[in-house]
């Protein structure tokens, strides 16, 4: 059967339902980001992607996948490379210092 893992990135791939978009809930995932495979090992779960998703594309991946009972980690890879997840909000656009990791772009 369908692994339970796999089972909840299809969820994911699906988007929302129209009574949670009527509720305001947006699609996490471009179409582009999709989810292509999940390999689960011992307690690490590793999807694989074409594309590198945002922060909320991210989130939505490893909380749906660390819902799952024996998953507690999860390794993104985009084109076969390890993806280092999100880089951080521009720091400028912090509003508490102690928000969130913030990355200095290069001017």
């Amino acid at each position: 059967g369908m692994s339970a893992a796999w089972q909840a990135l299809l969820e994911l791939r699906q988007g929302p339902t129209p009574t949670e978009r009527t509720l305001g809930f947006e699609t996490a995932l471009a179409l582009d980001e999709r989810p292509l495979t999940v390999d689960v090992r011992g307690a690490t779960a590793v999807v694989h992607l074409a594309a590198a998703p945002d922060l909320y594309g991210t989130a939505a991946i490893v909380y749906a996948l660390t819902s799952i009972d024996g998953i507690e980690r999860v390794g993104l890879r985009v084109n076969g490379r390890a993806f280092r997840y999100w880089t951080g909000v521009p720091c400028e656009l912090r509003t508490r210092p102690d928000e969130v990791r913030c990355r200095h772009d290069d001017r």
